[in-house]
């Protein structure tokens, strides 16, 4: 039986032929769909592929990943096989580490390279040495306890909290996610290619400080923004973040 791709072209169409396509890898219980705000806003010559991660929407008939070094093999794999062309990776919150470490993967494996990894949401720390930055143990945390972090994080519904039923939904897609995390073992790799690091001004979660953690993790150039909003500044504020993500690939691309 053939197994449907993890770089999907996401609603159903193929990946088109432009300058430059951009993977973007979702936060902790999040989807592809996360992405399509964003998307829109990109100027034609830039594809926005979110990844669809199993467990969760078109996929959700798939077991979940518990392992990312498992994860970032089965995108890389990919990525070798089946994609050609310039790219560059965007990970939000867990998305952030899962783009580092496929990143990294790539480079062991003497594959095609993505020309920006733009890390969003998250603290460097997460993929150091002690790794499980700020992650919740999820054979611990109640679902009363995640449904109030969610809360204080934001970009969940109220209404999907609200109702049991797609609460469960949300919760058991996160409690996966939170296993992911909580198994992660950072390669540790320093990176060769450009990294740009985005934060939101008012997530507590994410300072500055943290942010700049990102900057010696690789030797291709770095550097780290903040943006207006809280940690989903991303998706709520898509018409800032967007320009700034366009400016970088333009630098890189011109090699500034």
């Amino acid at each position: 039986m053939r197994v449907a791709p993890l770089l999907l072209p996401y609603w159903g169409r193929r990946i088109a032929k432009t300058k430059m396509t951009i993977f973007c890898l979702p936060h902790a219980g999040g989807s592809a769909a996360a992405y399509i705000g964003l998307a829109r806003r990109f100027p034609a010559g830039i594809d926005v592929q979110p990844v669809e991660l199993p467990g969760r929407e078109a996929l959700r008939g798939r077991p979940p990943f518990d392992d990312v070094a498992h994860l970032v093999e089965a995108l890389g794999t990919e990525l070798l096989n089946g994609f050609d062309g310039a790219f560059a990776l965007l990970g939000h919150s867990m998305g952030a580490v899962i783009a580092f470490e496929l990143a990294a993967w790539l480079e062991r494996h003497g594959g095609p390279l993505p020309e920006l990894l733009i890390v969003s949401g998250s603290s460097g720390a997460a993929v150091s040495i002690e790794g499980r930055a700020g992650c919740l143990d999820p054979a611990v945390v109640t679902d009363e306890q995640l449904t109030a972090w969610l809360g204080r994080m934001g970009g969940t519904p109220t209404g999907l909290l609200l109702d049991e039923e797609m609460r469960r939904l949300v919760l058991g897609v996160l409690r996966s996610d939170l296993q992911l995390l909580w198994n992660y073992r950072p390669s540790l790799r320093q990176l060769t290619v450009p990294l740009l690091a985005l934060g939101g001004e008012d997530d507590a979660a994410v300072p500055l400080a943290e942010l700049h953690l990102w900057l010696n993790r690789t030797s291709g150039g770095a550097e780290a923004r903040l943006l207006p909003g809280g940690h989903f500044y991303l998706y709520e504020k898509a018409e800032l973040a967007v320009p700034v993500i366009v400016q970088a690939l333009r630098e890189v691309s011109s090699g500034q």
